[in-house]
């Protein structure tokens, strides 16, 4: 069925559909293997955890096992588990693996962690198909592309205001483009995929207030929905073709304000947005990463001791003071992930913002506690004026002594103008992937994801 009149949702399916590997620059494709080698050892850190554990079982349990894939196609490995589960159910459980440490990948002018949802779409269609990793890479890169001109376009400060969370309601954008990028839909059926992704579109920011677990299934929610998209498209099913900007029920007048439909794919092939992408070095909202910067920037430079602080004030741009600004002291492990107050006393006490100091017993520490120094949080009109290209901060410690030190960060460790070293990406990898496998195992897996363009079938990682 050809779908008529040209719209932004078509155009943008127009470009998806025709960009191929040799348009796309080796700098984009390179920035891609970081990408895919952060965003699996994110997922194999998330494996280790016990409530990952169970909704493995639980799934597996729905699914009845490995299903039965059609011909030529094999059952994708959940990360980390050894063992096989059906396609859409193994990228469900992979996406929420990948989100749940807070350590995967996040892009600034759109705030989506596209790593999370469109890298376990994409390995997971490509085992399934048995493409190369070539293929893979492309697909990650026009993924990435989609849901950060998205986020761009629909001003995503005020997407994020009206309470919904881009990374899924956006990624599934990117999810359902790279899955359809690999079962080569034609344009008609990638504009079908996207219309049938956005009436998919769903995730909400309701869990700060209580600290629910439910973020990371956002990420598995949004893989899960695009690829479905992209397979049901394939199938025959229609999809609106002007989802984005319909006036009634489309995504952008849904969900935001003052939106721009021309960014969409306005210099589509001129620049690429994941080499825009920051990594994060540590386990927590990405808005918290300049405060972490500079307490430790200062704790290094005076040899500070956290019973030497008074109290904090961090100047910073309104959204970190929404999402991490509360006063209390968190309950739960994701809401240790989203307190500015929290991330600064282990900071200041451990040194570190590392997975184990957002675990449970670190936060439930009476003397970690009793030491926190109070912090107080402001917008200001400097920082929200730079939101989202800088996501930075001021921050002023007040000591015991009536010395007040102050340290400005504009862009945090990880950010492309401040990026992790390529010895600093494999350690984190490291780090997350270690317990998941034997030492050897891993190392050959993140050998082979570096050479990914030289790999023949992404069935032969060894996931």
């Amino acid at each position: 069925m050809s779908l008529q009149n040209e719209t932004p949702t078509r155009t943008l399916a127009r470009f998806i559909s025709n960009t191929p590997s040799s348009k796309i620059p080796t700098s984009a494709m390179e920035k891609a293997k970081e990408c895919v080698l952060d965003a699996i050892g994110c997922g194999l850190g998330g494996a280790q955890d016990e409530m990952n554990r169970n909704i493995f079982r639980r799934l597996n349990e729905l699914s009845g096992g490995c299903g039965m894939p059609g011909a030529g196609r094999i059952a994708p490995l959940a990360w980390g588990q050894n063992a096989r589960m059906p396609l859409l159910v193994s990228v469900l459980f992979n996406g929420i693996l990948t989100h749940t440490l807070e350590l995967d990948d996040v892009h600034r002018s759109s705030k989506i962690h596209a790593g999370t949802v469109i890298i376990p779409a994409t390995i997971g269609v490509g085992e399934n198909l048995g493409v190369t990793g070539l293929e893979v890479l492309r697909a990650v890169v026009i993924g990435y592309e989609v849901a950060h001109r998205l986020g761009a376009a629909i001003n995503v400060s005020e997407h994020r205001t009206r309470g919904w969370h881009s990374t899924a309601t956006l990624g599934v954008f990117g999810a359902a483009a790279s899955a359809g990028v690999l079962l080569g839909l034609t344009e008609d059926e990638m504009t079908s995929a996207l219309g049938l992704a956005g009436t998919q579109s769903s995730g909400l920011w309701a869990f700060l207030a209580d600290g629910a677990a439910n973020k990371r299934f956002h990420a598995g929610m949004a893989s899960h929905h695009g690829v479905l998209s992209a397979e049901l498209a394939q199938a025959g099913l229609t999809g609106p073709s002007h989802i984005l900007e319909a006036p009634d029920g489309g995504l952008f007048s849904a969900t935001s304000h003052h939106y721009d439909f021309d960014a969409v794919t306005r210099r589509w092939g001129e620049e690429y947005l994941i080499e825009g992408i920051s990594i994060k070095p540590y386990a927590c909202c990405r808005s918290m990463h300049a405060a972490i910067d500079a307490v430790l920037s200062l704790k290094a430079e005076h040899g500070l001791k956290t019973d030497q602080v008074r109290d904090v004030e961090i100047e910073t741009y309104g959204v970190a003071k929404k999402q991490c600004g509360s006063e209390e002291w968190p309950t739960s492990p994701n809401a240790a992930q989203f307190s500015m107050r929290y991330g600064v006393a282990v900071a200041l006490t451990d040194g570190q913002a590392l997975a184990k100091q957002f675990s449970l017993k670190r936060l439930e520490d009476k003397e970690l506690q009793l030491k926190a120094p109070p912090v107080e949080i402001r917008a200001t009109k400097e920082f929200d004026e730079k939101y989202p290209g800088e996501w930075g901060c001021r921050i002023h410690l007040s000591l015991e002594t009536g010395t007040t030190l102050m340290k400005t960060v504009t862009f945090p460790k990880g950010d492309p103008e401040n990026p992790l070293s390529h010895r600093e990406l494999r350690e984190k990898f490291y780090s997350l992937a270690e317990g998941s496998a034997p030492q050897g195992r891993i190392r050959t897996l993140a050998d082979m994801i570096e050479n990914l363009d030289h790999v023949a079938n992404v069935r032969d990682l060894p996931l």
